[in-house]
């Protein structure tokens, strides 16, 4: 804004040094003994040429101001839609984190009472359904994880399936520190996570 009010000043400067030309031209002009029509001629055309200058000016300050606005517009759209796309995908993925919780506490659960793996089947059909109902948002990589992790929850009790023995209990908790991991950096975590911290008049990087 300031720049913009510093260019209007020089434009305002530049018009009145040219009208005090003219004025000086007209004045000596009307005491010379030129004809009249070349009198008149000498008082219009600096009017005219002045007039022109100060138009010009203004309309390529115009269409400078302009573009910036439009700039301005769309930069402010684009940060818009950057916020709103973070907030929903941040919601998406605490919630998908919190049904990861409470299925791998089923899972624990189920390890004791293996009788009872009612709750971990629930567990695993809403991981699965967030996950297909929001892969628009999640990604592939996240996808394919979580993916991952709740078929490895189906067996992570011993389970015996056509003679072969299935127990992917440990495998559910490594997925589950990598899904913690791709949240993280699809997140923006450390990125957003001040990197200095002060104490005292001494700079410590926490890196």
């Amino acid at each position: 804004m300031s720049d913009h009010n510093e260019s209007n000043q020089n434009v305002a400067e530049i018009v009145s040094s040219s009208i005090d030309a003219a004025k000086e031209e007209i004045l000596n002009q009307l005491k010379s003994k030129d004809p009249w029509s070349w009198r008149i001629l000498s008082i219009v055309l600096p009017i005219i040429v002045t007039s022109l200058i100060g138009w010009f000016i203004f309309m390529g300050q115009t269409r400078i101001q302009n573009s910036i606005n439009i700039e301005s517009s769309k930069l402010a759209m684009r940060l818009n839609l950057a916020h709103d796309l973070y907030t929903q995908k941040f919601k998406v993925y605490m919630e998908l984190y919190n049904s990861i919780v409470s299925l791998s506490s089923s899972l624990k659960d189920s390890r004791i009472h293996p009788e009872d793996r009612t709750h971990t089947h629930d567990n695993i059909e809403k991981l699965s359904n967030l996950s297909d109902s929001n892969k628009l948002i999640i990604g592939d990589t996240l996808y394919n994880i979580l993916n991952d992790m709740w078929r490895s929850a189906i067996f992570s009790s011993p389970t015996e399936v056509m003679d072969i023995k299935y127990d992917s209990y440990s495998d559910f908790f490594k997925l589950k520190e990598k899904t913690e991991i791709q949240m993280r950096k699809d997140l923006l975590v450390k990125e957003l996570e001040p990197s200095e911290v002060m104490i005292g008049n001494t700079q410590i990087d926490k890196k």
